[in-house]
C-alpha cells in the first residue's frame, strides 16, 4: 500500500513541477491559459459575461456530481465497515478480534477520509466558481476573477483525483496486488490525460 501511495503522490508532485515550469506541456496549463484568455475576451464584449456564466454552469454540474459520488462513497464505506467488522469478528475468537479491529480501522478509515476529503475539495471548488459567476456581472478586476477561477478549478481537480484514489484504497481489502495494479493503471490513465504528447501551438479565437 505504501508503494501505491508513493507512486500516486510522486506522480502528482511531478505534474505540479511541470505545471510550474513548463505549463505548455500539460493539459491543465493549456486549459488554464485558455480559460484566462477566454474570460478576458468575453468581458470585453457585450453579453459575453453571460455566456461565460452559462459555460461555467456546465462545469459546476460535473463538479457537483463528483461531490455527490464522493459523499455517497464515504457513506457506503462506513456501512460496509460496520457490516464487515461484525461478520468477521463473529467467527473469530477474542484473541483475533484486536487484530481484525486494527486492520479494518486502517483500511476503511483511509478510504473514508480520502472520499470525504474529495467531497470537501469539490465543495470548495463549487463555492469559488459560484463566486466567479456572480462577480462576472459586476465591475470586478479581471485579475481577481482569474484568481477565483483558477482556485475553483484547482480544488475541483484535487477533488477528482482524490475520488479516484479512494476507489484504489477500497481495493486494499482484497489484498496488496489489486492495489498495486490499480495504482499503476490509475497513474497511466492520469499521464494520458495530464500531458500533451507533442508540442502544439494553441491559438484562441472567439466569436460572439
Amino acid at each position: 500500500m505504501s508503494l501505491s501511495v508513493l507512486l500516486v503522490v510522486g506522480y502528482h508532485l511531478h505534474l505540479w513541477q511541470c505545471l510550474k515550469k513548463k505549463p505548455e506541456k500539460t493539459t491543465r496549463g493549456i486549459q488554464r491559459e485558455g480559460r484566462r484568455a477566454w474570460v478576458e475576451r468575453a468581458l470585453q464584449v457585450e453579453g459575453g459575461s453571460m455566456q461565460v456564466v452559462q459555460s461555467l454552469r456546465n462545469n459546476l454540474m460535473i463538479i457537483i456530481l463528483r461531490a455527490s459520488i464522493s459523499i455517497t462513497l464515504s457513506s457506503s464505506v462506513a456501512a460496509l465497515t460496520n457490516n464487515a467488522y461484525k461478520s468477521k469478528v463473529g467467527f473469530l475468537g477474542s484473541t483475533d478480534q484486536s487484530i481484525i479491529s486494527w486492520l479494518f480501522a486502517v483500511k476503511y478509515a483511509a478510504a473514508f477520509v480520502v472520499s470525504v476529503s474529495s467531497f470537501l475539495c469539490s465543495s470548495f471548488g463549487v463555492g469559488f466558481l459560484v463566486d466567479t459567476c456572480m462577480l462576472l456581472t459586476t465591475p470586478t478586476p479581471t485579475t481577481h476573477i482569474h484568481r477565483l477561477l483558477d482556485t475553483g478549478f484547482a480544488f475541483a481537480f484535487v477533488g477528482d483525483r482524490l475520488m479516484w484514489f479512494s476507489l484504489v484504497i477500497l481495493l486494499w481489502s482484497l489484498g496488496p496486488i489489486p492495489v498495486a495494479l490499480s495504482s499503476f493503471a490509475l497513474v497511466w490513465g492520469f499521464s494520458l490525460e495530464d500531458f500533451v504528447t507533442k508540442s502544439t501551438t494553441y491559438t484562441y479565437s472567439y466569436s460572439y
